[in-house]
């Protein structure tokens, strides 16, 4: 898998538009923070086990790159035809960058899985490099101003998913 490849993949499984759509009434810098450690962290972890994880059940890193692209796939879908998330209870003071923005908004079973993928394939510190990167443009999003008509925009990310959940599965199969 490219970087390229990559970076639009997690990208796609951390939607901005979607966590955009959850995020607390207030978010401080704390929050930003706590939300970006969570996720970073989850996702090293995932990318520095991988080995280890995809041993454990025997699975191939090409097949754990189709079950990062089947996932991808099935999480934006529905983000492209679903309901718009809704803000939902959260944890109090600069834990609200847990529930609700790194679970479940950022970090989805895609993330993980390409994580996992990734870190066996590209190495950990390219797959966490990468994690780094898409948090940005989700930070940019959480800070950005309430946007009206986020159906439109989710819809189009979320088909934007689709297709490079096919490109993904498409590169584990042609790993084989």
């Amino acid at each position: 898998m490219t970087t390229t490849l990559l970076f639009l993949a997690l990208l796609a499984a951390a939607n901005p538009i979607r966590v955009h759509a959850v995020r607390p009434g207030v978010v401080t810098p704390q929050v930003l923070a706590f939300a970006s450690a969570t996720v970073l962290a989850l996702g090293a972890a995932f990318a520095l086990l991988s080995g280890p994880m995809l041993g454990l059940v025997d699975v191939s890193v090409s097949s754990a790159r189709i079950a990062a692209g089947v996932a991808l796939i099935v999480v934006s879908v529905r983000d492209a035809i679903g309901p718009v998330p809704q803000p939902k209870p959260s944890l109090v003071g600069h834990r609200t960058g847990i529930v609700p923005v790194a679970f479940p908004a950022a970090l989805t079973p895609p993330t993980a899985l390409l994580m996992i993928a990734a870190g066996a394939d590209r190495g950990v510190g390219l797959a966490v490099a990468v994690l780094a990167g898409v948090l940005v443009v989700v930070l940019a999003a959480l800070c950005s101003p309430r946007l009206r008509g986020l159906r439109p925009l989710l819809a189009a990310t979320g088909a934007g998913g689709v297709a490079v959940g096919v490109l993904v599965a498409m590169d584990g199969v042609l790993a084989i």
